[in-house]
């Protein structure tokens, strides 16, 4: 893939989410899981609807910092919303999981997966 996901930060908003168009949604879904769950992310739940992934910073929860980021994969017939519904703005976890998902979304061509991958943007 030529274009890298950009920081969610991006979308100067706590909420930013994201559209991967192409599929099968349920390969996606499953690619970009594990290349979060890979960096680490933990799996918090798992429904039809979303997959919800967490990480915890430890070294700053020991300073005294609540630091855990949220990330909510939705798949819908065609797409893929990835939405960060809570700590978008601690910075290890977003290069975490800007690494993620451009490794996600590396992976996915290379299987014969088409995909276009929107802007973060805020949600409406």
């Amino acid at each position: 893939m030529s274009t890298e996901v950009a920081d969610w930060m991006t979308a100067q908003t706590f909420r930013p989410r994201l559209t991967i168009t192409g599929g099968p949604t349920d390969r996606v879904v499953a690619a970009v899981r594990e290349e979060f769950e890979r960096v680490g992310y933990k799996v918090h739940d798992v429904t039809p609807a979303r997959t919800r992934l967490r990480h915890h910073d430890w070294f700053a929860m020991a300073s005294g910092v609540w630091a855990r980021t949220e990330v909510v994969l939705s798949p819908g017939v065609d797409s893929v919303l990835v939405e960060v519904t809570r700590g978008a703005e601690n910075r290890k976890a977003r290069k975490l999981g800007q690494q993620a998902l451009n490794a996600a979304l590396e992976s996915l061509p290379a299987q014969g997966i088409d995909l276009t991958v929107g802007a973060w943007h805020k949600a409406s």
